[in-house]
């Protein structure tokens, strides 16, 4: 029976939270805590197997929360549920210690999932962040980016670059007069090319390969 700890200094998101968790059989949340201080003290005193942790949480930064009870019990799983979904964030939040990372507007079973995910050891990223993850751990080196770079054509890299941006099929293919099919066939082309299966993946690959603005 795991027990856990939630650190978020929201009410209706700890209330929610308890609610999903006690109604999940076999868990058990024993504290609550609103800032980093307490929480890292209720961790100290309580041992919990898990700590759902908010980044943000006051008086200290949510990273320091991680390395610190790492540092004093490292079997504690911690699971960052977090509003913030940039690459940023979760490197360093996994690279400090974090066992999993979820977004806040994930699906509530997300939360649940993760647990049972660390608890049998595994590391849990939210759906979204999956794509990123795999994206930055196979091409991390710079041949690797140089040959993925070169697999996309010149107007692929153009409707990549435009896509990122947050423009739809109908304004890229107003801006390069060619026909929305034509840009929907590129687009996937891409997709396919690069393994990449959302919008949030080709916006990650876009930054990683400094093609997010082409000139």
């Amino acid at each position: 029976m795991p027990t856990i700890i939630l650190a978020d200094d929201h009410l209706i998101v700890r209330l929610g939270l308890k609610t999903l968790l006690t109604s999940e059989p076999g868990f058990m949340v024993v504290g609550e805590a609103i800032n980093c201080v307490a929480a890292i003290e209720m961790v100290r005193e309580l041992r919990p197997d898990v700590l759902i942790l908010d980044l943000m949480i006051p008086d200290m930064n949510g990273i320091q929360v991680i390395g610190e009870v790492k540092r004093m019990l490292p079997k504690t799983r911690i699971i960052v549920l977090s509003m913030h979904a940039d690459q940023s964030y979760v490197s360093e939040a996994l690279q400090k210690g974090a066992d999993g990372y979820v977004v806040k507007d994930s699906l509530a079973h997300e939360i649940v999932g993760a647990i049972h995910a660390v608890m049998s050891g595994s590391t849990y990223l939210s759906e979204p962040l999956k794509v990123c993850e795999l994206v930055g751990s196979r091409y991390s080196s710079a041949a690797d980016r140089r040959d993925r770079d070169t697999m996309l054509t010149g107007r692929e890299k153009e409707i990549l670059s435009l896509v990122a941006r947050g423009m739809a099929n109908k304004e890229i293919a107003t801006l390069l007069t060619i026909s929305i099919r034509t840009v929907e066939a590129h687009r996937s082309r891409v997709m396919r090319k690069l393994n990449i299966r959302s919008h949030a993946g080709l916006i990650h690959f876009a930054m990683r390969q400094n093609i997010l603005y082409l000139p």
